[in-house]
């Protein structure tokens, strides 16, 4: 029992220094879209975009030189990223807008900043329910990538539910998207910032 306590104390500090609560995602054109370069007046019809999300001001408003299609995907995809972590529900609402706003449906890149948005506001539980609700899509235009499954666990791991990070690790592998080493990161760091060491040593 002593040998397992002092190994249980050495591990934990090594899982909790070597494994981010945030993994760490590649940074590619795929998963972060609105990085391209935005010419000066895309990037401020997308930051008063980002800023008028809760108001009356209809988004359409806003794009109404703007063509329809990805060009306005585009903008609203760059919107939501700026949006204030403080002010996730504006990242929500710009997803939601993208229909009625000539943009299309929203895609995955579109789900993935919102979610991230949610996740650094603090609202990990909404950051689930948008990656359940693209998998409720059958061959909709958005479909929860690596990127999508990882950030709902890390939103697991900060908000302390590690059981919930596993349930979707192995979901993802369920759905027949392989997990990443991001994706065990962040389900690692969930079990071991609440000391579930077992659950941590078992990913390994």
């Amino acid at each position: 029992l002593m040998r397992a306590l002092l190994w249980r104390g050495a591990l934990l500090p090594l899982l909790l220094h070597s494994v981010p609560a945030r993994a760490p995602y590649p940074k590619s054109r795929a998963n972060s879209p609105s990085r391209l370069p935005l010419t000066d007046p895309q990037r401020v019809v997308a930051r008063a975009l980002s800023r008028s999300a809760l108001s009356d001001v209809p988004a359409t408003s806003l794009l109404a030189e703007v063509p329809q299609g990805e060009p306005r995907a585009r903008l609203l995809r760059a919107a939501i990223e700026l949006t204030d972590p403080r002010q996730w529900r504006a990242a929500i609402a710009l997803l939601r807008a993208m229909p009625a706003s000539g943009a299309g449906p929203p895609t995955t890149v579109a789900y993935n900043l919102a979610m991230r948005a949610c996740v650094r506001g603090g609202a990990w539980e909404t950051a689930l329910e948008l990656v359940e609700e693209m998998a409720a899509q059958p061959g909709g235009a958005a479909r929860p990538s690596a990127h999508s499954w990882g950030t709902a666990i890390d939103a697991c791991a900060k908000g302390g539910d590690w059981r919930r990070g596993i349930e979707l690790l192995h979901g993802m592998r369920a759905a027949g998207v392989e997990p990443t080493v991001q994706c065990y990161g962040a389900a690692i760091a969930g079990c071991a910032s609440r000391g579930e060491w077992r659950a941590a040593v078992a990913l390994l």
